[in-house]
């Protein structure tokens, strides 16, 4: 039963009516009175329920990342979203956001969150999929599998430049700075491998 959409329906038409037999002076605010209602319901909504297997791979995934990087990810209420790749169909699933304000890097050892992220997910049984892998000097991408579900991990580095890294070139003894960065996990069942 999908509750949140139906929700989201009933309160626009609710919206409508009281629009309806609002002032004329109140008549012009109608649209907003129906944004407005639309953004508050889809802010509140629930993620649609997902197939059990999906819906426990998206729960341990935010679990592992609130582990291994002590960041709290959101879950999207939207359950079909396109894919981390241009010539994919849409995906179906889970989508998990978060950001941090920064990593702070010890010098002797600049490690980047992707490194303890993975680390997390092969200890629990999941497998690399370096198809939907990527590295950059803004972020960096990996694929883990386990049975049918694949997750997408996405780190970015907003603002980060190829120069903006000062990793080599910072005295050890002086920490570097901290580097703010976003995730976003999409996981699905059973997309295709792609060539690595």
């Amino acid at each position: 039963m999908r509750v949140a959409p139906l929700t989201l329906a009933l309160s626009i038409v609710v919206a409508c009516q009281r629009a309806d037999h609002a002032p004329a002076a109140a008549q012009a605010d109608r649209g907003q009175v129906i944004r407005a209602t639309a953004r508050q319901s889809l802010a509140t909504a629930a993620p649609a329920p997902l197939e059990p297997g999906l819906d426990s791979a998206c729960a341990v995934a935010m679990r592992l990342t609130r582990e291994a990087l002590g960041l709290h990810v959101a879950r999207d209420t939207a359950t079909n979203f396109a894919s981390p790749r241009e010539k994919q169909l849409p995906w179906h699933g889970c989508r998990l956001t978060g950001s941090s304000p920064g990593v702070q890097r010890d010098p002797a050892n600049p490690v980047m969150p992707g490194g303890p992220l993975q680390a997390a997910f092969l200890g629990a049984g999941w497998k690399d999929d370096f198809g939907y892998g990527a590295d950059g000097p803004d972020g960096m991408e990996m694929g883990m599998r386990k049975g049918e579900v694949l997750c997408h991990l996405a780190i970015s580095y907003p603002g980060l430049d190829a120069g903006d890294d000062d990793s080599a070139t910072a005295p050890v003894s002086q920490p570097l700075k901290a580097i703010p960065y976003s995730l976003v996990i999409r996981c699905t069942r059973n997309a295709p491998p792609l060539a690595g």
